[in-house]
């Protein structure tokens, strides 16, 4: 399922258990592991800095909408389609800056309704951003999100929820490098 929003004008949904997130000189600090609770929901994401990401978000290519990783950016699908081209940040035509990529809490056997994961996943995601770069975002930046559908999608991924800074409400080409730090 893909799906994109505005960011609320609300303060922090959630409280992390681990107070180890932050910016350092516009930076995050090293990989790290957090625990977030939310509501019954219990979350694990690894976040890496955009920095420390693989060698894959320097080269271009296609992959499926819920095999990005964090710190990768690219050019988000279209309508109906699955396949994101990953580019690296400096290619201004990117319109995705993956900032987690987490579980949401479900199991494949009893996979909620859309609506209940849209819910999860907004939860997740924007409190996730707020928590890791210590402010809400603002527009003219949102958030998407990308959960698996119903079927083949939940067998393969289960309850993964990746997270990406996108431009909002006018979706399109993000500029050269991250902005993170600007949302």
């Amino acid at each position: 399922m893909v799906r994109s929003a505005p960011a609320p004008s609300t303060n922090q949904l959630v409280r992390c258990d681990v107070d180890w997130l932050g910016r350092r000189g516009g930076n995050l600090k090293s990989r790290s592991t957090v625990l977030c609770t939310l509501g019954l929901l219990t979350s694990l994401a690894t976040v890496l800095p955009p920095s420390a990401s693989s060698s894959a978000a320097t080269s271009s290519h296609r992959v499926f909408y819920l095999d990005l990783h964090v710190g990768q950016c690219a050019i988000g699908p279209s309508g109906s389609a699955k396949y994101v081209q990953v580019v690296p940040c400096s290619n201004p035509s990117h319109d995705l800056e993956v900032y987690l990529v987490t579980h949401g809490g479900w199991s494949r056997s009893t996979r909620p309704s859309n609506a209940v994961i849209n819910s999860r996943a907004r939860q997740i995601c924007l409190s996730n951003f707020q928590r890791i770069f210590g402010a809400a975002i603002k527009t003219p930046y949102g958030y998407r999100d990308y959960f698996p559908d119903a079927g083949a999608e939940t067998v393969k991924y289960a309850d993964r929820v990746s997270c990406s800074l996108t431009r909002w409400p006018t979706i399109g080409s993000m500029g050269q490098g991250t902005h993170f730090h600007v949302a």
